[in-house]
C-alpha cells in the first residue's frame, strides 16, 4: 500500500513540476515575444505542426504558436477523426482540402504533413497573411501540395472592403452595411486599415 501510494505521490509530483515548467517556459517565452516585437517584423519558429514565420505584431495566433509551439493541433486532429468516422476522410494522402480563411497556413500546413490530403486548395484575402501562407508552403515543402488564392469567398461576384485588425491577423472583417459610425464596434472596427 505504501509502495502504491509512494508512486502516485511521484507521478502527482512529477505532473505537477511539468505543468510549473511549462508555466515557466511560456513566460519566457513570452517575455522573448514582447522584444522581438520591438525589433522584428516577423520571427520564424519550429512547432509541432511545422516551421512557421508569423507576425511579431500578431498578439492571437502569432503569439500564441511562439509562445506553445502549436496552435489548435487538438482541433485538427479531432476534425480528421469526425471526419474518418463519416467515412470522408480514407487512410493516406488522398483528396484535397478546402482551407477558407487560410491565414499563415497552419491548419494547411498541419493537415499535409500528418497526410490528411494530397492537397490543399488555401484560399487568404489579406495580403500580408497571404505572402506568410506562400513562405511558410515553401519552408515546409509542401509548396507543390499548397495551392494559395489571394482572394474573399462568397455567393456574389464583386469587391468587398476588408477591415483589417493591427492586433489580430486572424481577425480581418468584411465591411458591411451599415457604415461604421452607425453599428456598434466592439473592436475599433472603424479606425481599422481597409483594404479592397
Amino acid at each position: 500500500m505504501g509502495l502504491l501510494m509512494g508512486s502516485a505521490f511521484v507521478r502527482g509530483t512529477r505532473c505537477l513540476l511539468s505543468k510549473v515548467g511549462k508555466a515557466a517556459l511560456y513566460s519566457a517565452r513570452a517575455t522573448r515575444w514582447e522584444a522581438l516585437a520591438r525589433l522584428r517584423s516577423t520571427v520564424t519558429v519550429s512547432t509541432r505542426q511545422g516551421r512557421f514565420t508569423v507576425f511579431t505584431r500578431d498578439q492571437a495566433i502569432g503569439r500564441w504558436l511562439y509562445c506553445f509551439r502549436e496552435f489548435e493541433s487538438e482541433l485538427v486532429r479531432d476534425v480528421a477523426r469526425l471526419l474518418a468516422g463519416q467515412g470522408r476522410l480514407t487512410t493516406g494522402s488522398v483528396g484535397t482540402v478546402l482551407d477558407i480563411g487560410a491565414n499563415m497556413g497552419i491548419t494547411s500546413i498541419a493537415l499535409l504533413r500528418a497526410g490528411v490530403a494530397a492537397r490543399v486548395l488555401a484560399i487568404e484575402p489579406d495580403p500580408r497573411n497571404f505572402g506568410l501562407l506562400e513562405r511558410n508552403a515553401i519552408q515546409n515543402d509542401v509548396a507543390d501540395r499548397v495551392h494559395p488564392r489571394m482572394c474573399a469567398l462568397s455567393e456574389c461576384t464583386g469587391t468587398v472592403e476588408m477591415e483589417l485588425s493591427d492586433s489580430n491577423f486572424g481577425d480581418h472583417r468584411i465591411r458591411l452595411a451599415p457604415p461604421p459610425d452607425q453599428r456598434p464596434e466592439l473592436y475599433r472596427e472603424s479606425s481599422r486599415h481597409v483594404v479592397r
